[in-house]
């Protein structure tokens, strides 16, 4: 019977701000895991409201956070991966604690442009490990952080279902607007570098080293 060796995993993980790294994303990700069925849920329960109107609003934050997403991208890549934290952070935290204030119009009218100025978790994350990690071990790194990626999907949403049956669907919201932010806050205060050592850096990324 083949085994599966450890050893590129261990190298990965031994590469200095990788596990940091991956700590951020998976904070980050299980709230991001859980807006869209968070949406739906109160939408649904929160504002009794029918299925359709969930799945509008909630298809249009998925929307605006696939936008989002590309422009973030190369926002990072130009400005500095600090300055979409910044951004997402603040405009996260600003959405979804007041969700529970939105009458459905509000929300519906909102949902686009919050899902634009969503954290972009994919690029914070897989974009500094491009810079971090040898080309030799990228590959092993990406399936690493994927498997994160499965972990987070399954918390998050078993984590909002819980909570809108065992206390109201008006906490998920909350909820999310506090972890989301502290996640972003953290992958801010972290820096992950966005250029591998030797690339051209920007003034407002900071020296190559500044993910530690």
């Amino acid at each position: 019977m083949n085994r599966i060796s450890l050893t590129p995993y261990r190298e990965v993980l031994a590469t200095p701000g990788v596990k940091m790294l991956l700590l951020g994303g998976l904070l980050a990700r299980v709230p991001y895991a859980a807006m869209g069925l968070s949406l739906t849920l109160y939408i649904r329960f929160g504002l009794d409201l029918g299925y359709f109107e969930a799945g509008v609003a909630g298809a249009l934050f998925v929307i605006g956070s696939a936008i989002g997403s590309t422009m973030h991208g190369r926002i990072a890549d130009r400005y500095g991966i600090r300055l979409v934290l910044a951004l997402a952070t603040v405009s996260m935290g600003a959405f979804w604690l007041s969700v529970g204030t939105m009458s459905y119009p509000v929300l519906l009218a909102v949902a686009l442009p919050a899902g634009v100025l969503n954290l972009p978790v994919f690029v914070v994350v897989r974009q500094p490990l491009a810079a971090l990690i040898p080309e030799r071990n990228r590959r092993t790194a990406y399936a690493l952080d994927s498997t994160l990626v499965e972990i987070t999907f399954m918390i998050g949403p078993a984590a909002a279902t819980s909570m809108a049956a065992m206390v109201a669907p008006t906490v998920i919201p909350l909820a999310i607007g506090i972890w989301a932010p502290l996640a972003g806050a953290f992958l801010w205060w972290l820096n992950p570098r966005t250029r591998a050592p030797g690339e051209e850096s920007s003034p407002t990324t900071g020296p190559p080293g500044a993910a530690g």
